[in-house]
């Protein structure tokens, strides 16, 4: 199974940042489960950047991306509060 590379999976985590990001801003057309499926979708990108092999990198380093999608998730889990705490 072929590993991904850096490119390939920054592209995936700014599109899945961008949903989020949508959700959390209250766009039309995004759910509660969209935001959480979303948040999954982050947090499972992350984790692949840090198993990425250094092979992968190159000179490129993923500390921004990964900051930047830890915060659409803390932004996402605080909307997701606000939600529930409206029922």
């Amino acid at each position: 199974m072929a590993t991904a590379t850096f490119d390939q999976l920054k592209n995936k985590l700014d599109a899945a940042c961008e949903s989020l990001r949508g959700f959390t801003l209250g766009h039309e057309g995004y759910t509660q489960k969209d935001g959480r499926n979303g948040i999954k979708l982050v947090e499972e990108l992350i984790a692949k950047f840090s198993k990425l092999p250094d092979a992968k990198l190159g000179k490129r380093n993923p500390t921004t991306l990964i900051a930047i999608g830890r915060g659409r998730i803390k932004a996402a889990e605080a909307r997701l509060a606000l939600l529930k705490k409206k029922r």
